[in-house]
């Protein structure tokens, strides 16, 4: 649920890309866990052995690289508030059995903390936690009345790896607040988020159409079904280059999915081989057949096809009954 929340956000901020003027995101969180499994316990002091559970900045990292990817300041906002009863004088009861449980709210407030101060700290913004989340469109405007805008172009390689901001004063007795990094986004991965987007938002990824035919679903275990899916678009749209045996191209393939319960399919990058004996005709379709494996029920479904050797992007969106 974390997970699927994360990923709308991100998505939300790719959707608006990029207004004019300073863009500022205000985050209204009810309680998002920086550590998930320590959470659920009220402890970070136990060891885990569990794996494949994202937390932490593997879980939010995804957030503040698009904000800061998009030039995006976010300021998350505490809305439960302080919870718990740590600061009342009847707290010192040792053999109540509401300490314990006022001591295990605290413990899960700060775990909820902990991902509203990082959100806010790796893009410059601030948190506002318990009192702090009153009044907080108020705060957030005075918070950005003053400040500097500091641009660089740094040499964009396209590798998805993060680089270090960071900022010093010359003269003792400043505090700086910025962003933490920035995210060196390939132009594959921006592909997969635009995807992404269009599945959670509806709107398509590119203006270069697709054609879709579905086929009759087949069934493949208990609430499954294989979906045969035709796809075709026409050879002009993308760049078939002359190799030693003729003309070819290597293109990716991405299929999403999301049904009725906004249950999410990952989005995974194939290859399409496209070779030819000879230049294409000027009509000429080209098509690739697949089967996809879903759940009974509707589903809306994004197929996009991204031509590194062009930059052309096509795309297509359906909703179908399996």
């Amino acid at each position: 649920q974390v997970e699927r929340t994360v990923a709308a956000a991100s998505a939300t901020l790719r959707g608006f890309a990029s207004p004019p003027g300073r863009k500022v995101m205000l985050l209204l969180s009810g309680g998002w866990p920086f550590l998930p499994l320590e959470f659920a316990v009220g402890s970070r002091d136990r060891i885990f052995l569990e794996k494949g559970i994202p937390s932490g900045v593997d879980l939010y990292q995804p957030l503040a690289d698009t904000a800061n990817r998009l030039g995006y300041t976010l300021y998350p906002v505490d809305m439960p508030g302080l919870d718990s009863q740590v600061g009342d004088i009847e707290f010192d009861r040792a053999n109540d059995a509401s300490t314990v449980s006022d001591a295990l709210g605290f413990e899960r407030e700060q775990i909820i903390h902990s991902t509203l101060s990082y959100l806010a700290e790796e893009t410059g913004g601030q948190a506002l936690l318990n009192a702090g989340s009153l009044d907080s469109l108020p705060k957030v405007a005075e918070d950005t009345r003053s400040y500097y805008w500091l641009g660089f172009s740094p040499p964009w390689k396209g590798d998805d790896k993060v680089h270090d901001v960071k900022i010093r004063f010359r003269r003792k007795g400043f505090k700086v607040r910025s962003r933490e990094s920035f995210r060196d986004l390939s132009r594959s991965t921006q592909v997969t988020h635009m995807v992404e987007s269009a599945m959670l938002f509806g709107n398509s990824p590119s203006a270069l159409p697709l054609s879709l035919e579905f086929g009759e679903p087949k069934r493949a275990g208990i609430g499954k079904v294989l979906m045969p899916l035709t796809i075709q678009f026409p050879a002009k749209d993308v760049d078939l280059l002359p190799t030693v045996s003729g003309y070819a191209a290597q293109l990716e393939l991405r299929i999403a999915a999301i049904d009725a319960d906004g249950e999410r399919s990952d989005i995974p990058v194939g290859i399409l081989a496209v070779e030819r004996p000879g230049p294409p005709e000027e009509n000429l379709l080209l098509s690739f057949s697949t089967q996809l494996k879903l759940r009974r029920g509707e589903h809306d479904v994004v197929v996009s096809i991204y031509d590194p050797a062009s930059g052309a992007l096509l795309s297509a969106r359906e909703t179908v009954f399996p």
